[in-house]
């Protein structure tokens, strides 16, 4: 191989890397405020952010502390001072993300973990006043097809809700009292999955109250 063959194959390599360094999966954390039960308790708060990407907790037994870095830290303990994350704050960093991806042609996931009572369903779905990930999404998704494409190009939107409950797949599109039957029998059950065409936005929000009711 001359030195000119092997300039060439490491900037194939070089360029390589660079794409896998762009498409990776991101991981972030947030901290959500006590509710009435912690605050009963008396709760001490353990956890401190000094910046968007860095968490410290504080081990009271131990009388140690640990910090871990994340690509985001979102504070959202209290609303005071210059460091409180809201919900549109997180949409700003990872909604765009996952609505670019869909138009770029390319899968695209969030996945919310945490026990119950962490606050997943208020990121991710948020209220009517304060909407979370989903419904921010979805309607930049919305946005995005008035402003930049014209009238002639078809476009189609489908959406399903799905929920896993005791190590099984529930349809929350589907009929209610199909759904609360399921839950509570010891049964296993196929799922029938149901896509809704969603486009244009009001239909959106009719499927998520039909989920939310299930």
């Amino acid at each position: 191989m001359t030195s000119k063959e092997k300039r060439v194959s490491t900037n194939k390599k070089s360029k390589s890397t660079k794409n896998l360094e762009e498409d990776h999966v991101r991981v972030a954390i947030r901290v959500r405020p006590f509710n009435s039960r912690e605050k009963r308790k008396g709760t001490k708060l353990c956890v401190a952010m000094k910046d968007r990407s860095s968490c410290t907790v504080w081990n009271k037994e131990k009388q140690k502390k640990k910090t871990f870095k994340f690509d985001y830290c979102y504070w959202s303990t209290n609303n005071e001072g210059s460091g409180f994350v809201t919900q549109s704050d997180i949409f700003a960093d990872l909604g765009h993300l996952y609505v670019d991806n869909a138009f770029k042609g390319y899968n695209s996931s969030v996945f919310a973990y945490g026990q119950t009572g962490s606050g997943k369903t208020y990121t991710m779905l948020g209220t009517a006043k304060n909407p979370g990930l989903i419904p921010r999404g979805c309607e930049e998704i919305f946005r995005r097809i008035e402003q930049d494409y014209s009238d002639n190009i078809q476009i189609e939107i489908e959406a399903s809700y799905l929920e896993v409950y005791m190590d099984q797949i529930f349809d929350l599109l589907a009929d209610p009292d199909e759904v609360k039957k399921k839950k509570k029998s010891s049964k296993k059950y196929v799922l029938q999955y149901i896509a809704y065409s969603v486009y244009p936005c009001t239909q959106y929000k009719y499927t998520q109250y039909i989920g939310d009711r299930n």
